[in-house]
């Protein structure tokens, strides 16, 4: 009876069931940089849950390590495993030891991340015994760049799982690589859930801003850069200050990037009853949001905004542009309003005000961090899936 017993459970371990169960995994995520970003935290996040449930992780960046950079900390605090391929416009070919670099750190899985950890992924890790995953996070086209959907339709059947982190970005990226449906399989970015402010550390935030003494605040989250479109709400700053006449207004950026002078020369000499600030970067952001008014999300283009779910998450009330990886997301909440920042900046400055009408978002159901890395975990470890091997 005991020979019996042996023989099943050595049968059992080699089941997919067994693999699914209790294997546990490394899995190599590539980025192309460290850097503050949603698509960082969304690594980050999904890390730190798996190094939770036994899993062994590390991350290799394309670009240079700064250890200044607060991300690099925060991946550090987790004690997840950087390593660096030190590219830059001088080294460009340091790019070609990333097939060297992965297989030394001997992965079950990789998982690449934009746009170029795609595309090196699938042309330096061809010779693999381990399951490629890419996924895209932001759905752009910049006329000087159509050659990289051209690309990524060439090599699009390199790797062996796609996904997406919005249903609009999966949609997007099939129509412009002219692909079937179903091309990826959505999983949809996930937060963790941000602790609420009490009424005495709203007004102690507000107090810190300068913006203590204004009837309304308004405010952004996100990196300061073209993609986020602050430059665009900042353009709609004396409409603002008219309709809202007669009240002190404070228009709040949290978060830091590169057009930060850009934007700080635009602000400059604002309406009488307006105060802007330009708060910086925190790694408290999430919760910071709630002591908005209203969360204005202007931005060009997106994938799944982590700072969008998170005012969500705060019961904020929200006015964003009208593209559809956010519609994905304010259509399913009761407080928001899309709107054309740059195309109709009267009407949404209505809708802004409209939006102050509103009574607060209560019992919203937020898609977690947990939600998000359980479903990739079910990609990692799947048995399903070729796993390519071109001489």
């Amino acid at each position: 009876m005991e020979a019996i017993s042996k023989i099943l459970w050595k049968q059992f371990q080699k089941s997919s069931t067994f693999t699914k169960l209790f294997q546990k995994m490394k899995i190599v995520f590539v980025l192309t940089e460290i850097a503050i970003g949603g698509a960082e935290r969304v690594v980050l996040n999904i890390c730190t849950e798996l190094q939770k449930k036994g899993h062994e992780t590390a991350v290799c960046a394309l670009k240079n390590l700064c250890h200044e950079d607060l991300m690099v900390q925060a991946f550090q605090r987790e004690n997840i495993h950087l390593v660096s391929l030190n590219a830059d416009k001088k080294h460009p070919w340091r790019l070609l030891k990333l097939g060297r670099l992965v297989k030394s750190l001997n992965p079950d899985c990789v998982s690449a991340h934009l746009f170029h950890p795609n595309i090196l992924s699938r042309l330096l890790l061809k010779k693999r015994s381990f399951k490629l995953i890419n996924t895209i996070h932001i759905m752009e086209i910049r006329k000087s760049q159509k050659w990289r959907f051209v690309l990524d339709k060439m090599t699009f059947k390199m790797a062996d799982v796609h996904t997406a982190v919005s249903q609009a970005a999966a949609d997007f990226q099939q129509k412009m690589l002219k692909l079937p449906e179903n091309s990826f399989k959505v999983i949809r970015n996930g937060i963790d859930i941000p602790r609420k402010l009490a009424d005495d550390e709203k007004k102690a935030l507000r107090q810190k801003w300068g913006v203590a003494g204004c009837d309304i605040v308004f405010g952004c989250v996100g990196r300061l850069n073209h993609q986020k479109g602050f430059d665009i709400l900042l353009g709609m700053k004396e409409l603002l200050s008219r309709k809202f006449a007669g009240q002190k207004i404070g228009l709040v950026f949290i978060g830091d990037g590169p057009e930060k002078e850009n934007l700080l020369l635009q602000a400059a000499n604002p309406p009488e009853n307006m105060k802007i600030v330009f708060a910086g970067y925190s790694a408290q952001a999430a919760s910071e949001c709630g002591a908005f008014d209203v969360f204005l999300m202007p931005s060009r283009f997106e994938g799944l905004p982590l700072s969008l779910i998170e005012a969500t998450a705060n019961n904020l009330r929200i006015v964003a542009q009208n593209i559809p990886s956010v519609a994905e997301v304010v259509n399913e909440y009761p407080n928001a309003f899309l709107a054309d920042f740059a195309g109709e900046p009267e009407k949404t400055v209505e809708k802004i005000a409209d939006a102050l009408q509103k009574t607060p978002a209560e019992n919203i159901r937020i898609y977690t961090t947990q939600d998000m890395t359980a479903e990739y975990l079910k990609v990692f470890s799947k048995s399903e899936g070729s796993v390519l091997n071109i001489d």
